[in-house]
């Protein structure tokens, strides 16, 4: 008479993640012995052994910028972007909050935290104001910290926010229980700097207006000349200020004087079509591809007094 034993372990199918598999998942074993006896063959299944996926809680947050964002005086909705990521293996619930660090020379205005609830990676108004961020497992979103900049602000002067997260969820102080989900706490807060730098260039804008009449006399008839200068002040060289829409509605009690509307003296047409300008019923609108260096950019248009 003799044995043979052979042993086979069963497992349950693993979920992977970034930080391995889902809590609540149940991880379940068991042997099986075969065996002869008296030249037949038998088998026996052992006791089946099962245990519980902890949770595990892991908050991560990234500022998405490698260098400080330059603003001006006065610029309004201006952001810091920032990347929140659950490494966890459940779902947590995370509050997010922010503070001035203690280096940053001045301080924004009307600061909120808006999360990218429409996922096109722009800051705009369809996103959503939050404090608290439900994330699933393994799952991210873009946030943004929204503010303005004060007028007093001095050029090359720096404001540093910390943007804070931190999970809702409690660690279970006692032993591990594998019949239970245990809490896990790997990362519950996270925190990353983000940097706003006053640039020392800025756009400067004025503009002149020119009378045409006879008698250098404003009245019905008289034809009026408007001028627009954009430039780089401060510190132009090897400078670029791109993306300029310009806007200019028409002074009430006059009447815009068709195909007068130039940019550095090159004319353009009044329809809405490929060229830099257009007028729409009650304003001038030019578009500036960019302004370089000490270059200035030019934009006349007339009107007659009616």
């Amino acid at each position: 008479m003799y044995y043979i034993l052979i042993f086979i372990t069963f497992f349950s199918i693993n979920i992977l993640f970034a930080k391995g598999t889902l809590a609540n998942v149940v991880i379940e074993n068991s042997a099986v012995a075969s065996f002869s006896l008296a030249n037949k063959v038998y088998t026996i299944e052992s006791s089946r052994d099962s245990f519980l996926i902890d949770r595990v809680v892991d908050v991560k947050l990234s500022w998405q910028d490698n260098k400080a964002i330059e603003v001006g005086a006065g610029e309004k909705n201006r952001v810091l972007e920032f990347i929140l990521t659950n490494l966890g293996n459940s779902t947590d619930d995370i509050t997010i909050s922010y503070e001035k660090n203690a280096s940053s020379e001045f301080a924004l205005e009307n600061l909120q935290i808006f999360a990218d609830t429409n996922h096109n990676q722009l800051f705009d108004l369809n996103d959503t104001i939050v404090d608290k961020i439900t994330l699933n497992a393994d799952e991210n979103i873009l946030l943004f910290l929204k503010g303005d900049i004060p007028d007093d602000v001095a050029i090359k002067e720096k404001s540093i926010y910390i943007l804070k997260a931190s999970s809702t969820a409690k660690e279970t102080k006692e032993k591990d229980n594998k019949e239970s989900v245990d809490v896990v706490l790997r990362n519950k807060e996270a925190e990353a700097l983000g940097e706003f730098f006053v640039r020392d260039y800025w756009l400067e804008s004025y503009k002149k207006s020119y009378l045409f009449s006879e008698d250098n006399q404003t009245h019905t008839g008289t034809q009026i000349r408007y001028e627009i200068v954009l430039k780089i002040g401060g510190n132009s060289k090897d400078k670029e200020i791109a993306n300029i829409k310009v806007e200019d509605k028409i002074p009430q009690f006059t009447k815009y004087l068709e195909g007068s509307l130039k940019l550095n003296e090159n004319n353009l047409t009044d329809a809405n079509d490929s060229d830099e300008g257009a007028f729409l019923g009650d304003a001038v609108v030019a578009y500036i591809e960019t302004i370089k260096g000490n270059e200035e950019k030019k934009i006349t248009f007339d009107v007659v007094v009616e």
